[in-house]
Formats: C-alpha cells, structure tokens, sequence
C-alpha cells in the first residue's frame, strides 16, 4: 500500500496537482486507486464546478481550486486499467445549489470511467449550518460500518469482507442517523463492480484507534 496525505496547510492547489500526477507515475493496471477528499466545493460565474484547497480564492478558481473537469480527466484519460474508489465529503457553498445546475455525480457515474464512490451528500442538496459544521460525520460512518460484523450482509458463512452494496448501505445509515435523516449520502458502483469485495471487516482494536 502507497498512500500519500494533504492536511491542513499542506492541501493547497499545486500540493494536490501534484499528489494526482503521483497517482499517474505509480499506478500500474490492475492496481486499485483510493482518493478521499474532504473538503468545500464551489462553482464559478459559468457554473464549472471546483474542488476548495487550502488557498483557494472563488474569485479566482481556475488559478487556485482545483476544477472537476481536472479529477475527471485523470481518472479518465491519465490512469491504467485499474479499480477506481472515491470518497468526497464535499460540502457545497450556496452558488452549488442553483436550480437547474447538473450534478457533478453524474460524471463519476460514466460508464466508461468504471468508477466506484461514495459520497456524503448528494452535492445539490442545501447542508443545514449544525451538520455542515460537524466534522468526520461521514469517517465515523465509514470506520464504524467497517467494525460492525452486521455490515456484512452476505449468508452463512459471513466472509468477513464488504462490498460495495454493503459499505454503501451501512455509510448511509450511519449517517442519516447522524444527521436525523436530514443528509442524504449516496454511492454508485458499475455492475461490473457490485459485487467486488473492498474491505475487511476491522478488528474491534482496529475500530478503538480508528474512532
């Protein structure tokens, strides 16, 4: 496992080009590619959606953000034959909720992309000001569907291992019950995926330092 980290200060624009050009130079076919981002999201006068870094400046977003159009083409035309996973926890300023504006999901959902994500919210839906200023709402439902052996929904005998269906259907109880129904986390995979097995189930240590 490779795994490279932006946090707090160092999560700015340039350090996040450069974190998707080291996915391009080290990942080979066949690998599994794992983005997170938690973060604000935001769109500009013409509607073209961005992802926040650390010193992102709406007013100038093509020089400081990090565009969508950017994540999709590398994971479209820059990556190998690989598995693709995404988690966003993008929260959506205002400007993102305008009637009529096409979801930027949709574009993760491309069959073509092969993609598999899971996303805390729908990213067109208005996040009251107690649950946007609630962080890691989405990690602990991750963290915690991941240490509850009832995640596992597959008969006798359990395997122990979660697929998409099963973390996704466990991230969104999670969070609905955090947020008294009001966010409405979503997940897409292929049918080519499904059924793909992503993770083990923790051990309950593993849970305790997680949490």
């Amino acid at each position: 496992v490779n795994e490279r980290l932006l946090d707090g200060k160092s999560a700015t624009r340039t350090n996040v080009l450069d974190g998707f050009q080291w996915l391009v130079d080290n990942v080979k076919t066949g690998d599994t590619v794992m983005i997170f981002f938690s973060g604000h999201a935001f769109v500009d006068t013409q509607e073209n959606f961005y992802l926040a870094t650390r010193d992102a400046d709406i007013s100038r977003a093509r020089a400081t953000a990090v565009s969508w159009r950017q994540l999709i083409d590398m994971l479209h035309e820059d990556l190998p034959a690989c598995r693709r996973l995404l988690f966003l926890d993008a929260r959506p300023t205002e400007g993102g909720l305008k009637p009529g504006m096409r979801n930027p999901l949709l574009d993760l959902a491309a069959p073509e992309l092969g993609m598999t994500f899971f996303a805390s919210n729908t990213l067109q839906q208005a996040i009251a000001p107690e649950m946007g200023s609630r962080q890691g709402t989405f990690v602990r439902a991750i963290t915690t569907t991941l240490g509850d052996r009832r995640s596992d929904l597959v008969p006798n005998p359990r395997d122990q291992l979660l697929n998409s269906l099963e973390l996704g259907t466990g991230i969104r109880k999670r969070v609905q019950e955090a947020s008294a129904g009001r966010q409405m986390p979503t997940y897409f995979a292929t049918a080519a995926r499904r059924a793909d097995n992503l993770f083990e189930l923790f051990s309950d240590a593993t849970v305790d330092q997680a949490q």
